[in-house]
């Protein structure tokens, strides 16, 4: 017979906002704010599937802010990521961790809160919604017409995924038409309620690694100096045209060779330029490419 379900333990909804740090001299300064709600088994179905849709494009969308903080010229930011996490039977976890330089942790911090706060009261745009839409629709297009050339260990994973859970393995073709029926009524207000869900709960719980030591009192009021801040609106950015559609006069073809037997084609240009082409079936609408720079092993000692 099978056992009795394993005491996961139980999360305190109610805590206070708590802080706590880690100093090792191998990490980064990396700064984590969490908050957790509780969990539900929700069943897998057509409805749930686009909520879960809608949660992971307000993610998405979050992570795209995040992103353009760590691109800024002069960023002291090196990373930056929002992640939801589900722990069966004990909660659900909206987190967003930041990694900057090692004396930069306020920083970290300050982008990290003030990020999540500015999403809260000022929702995002209908460009950025437009945005996240078009890529979103590309990965699951693009996923559904190289279904033919998925591999093994990916197909194996899905399946093992949904073992002892409610739940299916449908194909990226299902995925991508779900989404196509879906995104016509995707609103920035639906996605504004979404990511207000995400981060209602518990109270923060904020976590930072550092090479020294920080006082906790001190990593506390950093938080509170913070959240004292007041948030603006993000300003909607022009358009931008696209910067890459020149590249200058074309190279000259000193060699350009086959080797039958690999299937490959090496050619190599007068500034001596090396270029090697070889088409697979392995996967289908898609390029990879390794792009080699410098004397690779040559300049070692």
């Amino acid at each position: 017979d099978a056992g009795p379900p394993l005491p996961r333990g139980k999360v305190d909804f109610s805590r206070a906002a708590a802080f706590d740090s880690f100093v090792d001299p191998a990490v980064p300064a990396m700064v984590d704010i969490s908050v957790a709600r509780p969990w539900t088994e929700d069943l897998d179905t057509v409805a749930e599937r686009r909520r879960k849709m809608i949660e992971n494009i307000a993610t998405a969308m979050f992570n795209r802010r995040l992103q353009r903080l760590v691109n800024a010229p002069d960023s002291a930011l090196f990373g930056a990521a929002m992640y939801v996490q589900d722990q069966k039977d004990a909660a659900r976890i909206s987190s967003v961790r930041i990694t900057a330089k090692d004396d930069s942790w306020k920083q970290a911090l300050n982008a990290a809160e003030q990020e999540v706060r500015g999403a809260l009261e000022h929702g995002f745009t209908a460009r950025e919604l437009k945005t996240q839409l078009a890529d979103t629709e590309t990965d699951l297009r693009t996923a559904a017409e190289q279904a033919n050339t998925r591999r093994n260990q990916g197909l194996a994973s899905s399946i093992l995924s949904v073992i002892g859970e409610k739940k299916f393995v449908t194909t990226p073709a299902y995925r991508y038409e779900q989404f196509k029926a879906a995104a016509p009524s995707i609103t920035t207000a639906e996605i504004n309620a979404a990511f207000r869900t995400l981060w209602a709960g518990s109270a923060p719980l904020v976590h930072l690694s550092a090479k020294q030591d920080v006082p906790v009192q001190q990593l506390a009021s950093a938080f509170a100096a913070s959240r004292a801040v007041a948030v603006a609106a993000p300003k909607e950015a022009a358009a931008q045209a696209f910067a890459y559609d020149s590249f200058g006069a074309p190279g000259t073809v000193a060699a350009d060779q086959r080797v039958a037997d690999l299937g490959l084609r090496t050619v190599r240009f007068a500034n001596n330029v090396r270029l090697n082409l070889k088409k697979t079936d392995f996967e289908a609408g898609r390029v990879r490419f390794l792009i080699r720079l410098g004397d690779g092993l040559l300049d070692l000692p």
